[in-house]
């Protein structure tokens, strides 16, 4: 197993891409940190892991907040003997607005979770990294960092600002052993993308029929925790401060429009 007796924490682990990479990880021998402000679905994650036969803790934490994150990488440093890996997977959209329509609020809502979020659970979960001798980090960044759609300029913007971070990590953190890394999720079934196409009054299936990747469709949540394990691992080892696009061939498709 590739990550037997790692200690792994994931943010966002509680449902869709967070929830499967924790399965995946506690699949692959790792013990798991939970971390999600969604105390029932933490809660359920960790017993998912659990009833397959695997080791797995949950910590209630906003990633937004410095006081609970750092009373979180406080838990983990009590508990456990370092970390091995970081997943930053916390996110969240308000999208379908432009800059305009946007209020400050929905501004600093969506950038203290999708990229205050990295910055702080990354500065006080690196100890925890250093302790073990090293280790990855993986940044759950989104194909909005690229190339986006009308109506998701403040995600898109929240979501650079993830790939920048981490391209600056790297070169921070490799001469102290610490591997970052990010992966850019294109269209992924999860509760989020299902709740914004509820929102929006969308019928999921048929959008995903009508608007599919060069694949063919969305991806699940377990194909994106693949991409994350990966470079978690050891087979990754050369791949530093890179942003890893999984899109089912979304960006590769010239002329693609989401209308």
């Amino acid at each position: 197993m590739r990550f037997h007796d790692k200690h792994v924490l994931v943010t966002g682990g509680g449902a869709g891409i967070g929830r499967a990479t924790a399965l995946l990880f506690a699949e692959e021998g790792a013990t798991l940190i939970v971390a999600d402000r969604d105390a029932p679905n933490g809660r359920a994650a960790v017993s998912a892991i659990e009833e397959a036969g695997g080791s797995a803790t949950f910590i209630e934490c906003d990633v937004s907040s410095a006081e609970q994150v750092r009373n979180m990488c406080s838990a983990v440093a009590a508990d456990f003997d370092g970390l091995d890996v970081l997943v930053n997977n916390a996110g969240m959209q308000i999208v379908g607005k432009s800059v305009e329509e946007t209020s400050e609020d929905e501004w600093e809502q969506m950038h203290g979770t999708n990229l205050k979020g990295v910055f702080l659970v990354s500065k006080y979960a690196i100890p925890q990294l250093r302790r073990r001798g090293g280790g990855c980090i993986v940044n759950v960044a989104s194909l909005n960092a690229q190339v986006t759609m009308a109506g998701f300029a403040v995600y898109a913007a929240s979501k650079a600002g993830v790939v920048g971070l981490t391209r600056g990590m790297a070169l921070d953190l490799l001469p102290q052993g610490i591997r970052v890394n990010a992966v850019l999720p294109g269209a992924v079934d999860t509760p989020m993308a299902r709740d914004y196409f509820d929102e929006h009054e969308l019928p999921f299936d048929e959008v995903v029929l009508k608007r599919p990747t060069r694949i063919g469709r969305f991806s699940d949540s377990k194909e994106i925790a693949d991409v994350i394990a990966y470079l978690a691992s050891d087979a990754a080892r050369f791949i530093v401060g890179a942003s890893v696009v999984a899109d089912g061939g979304l960006h590769a498709m010239a002329g693609f429009s989401p209308d």
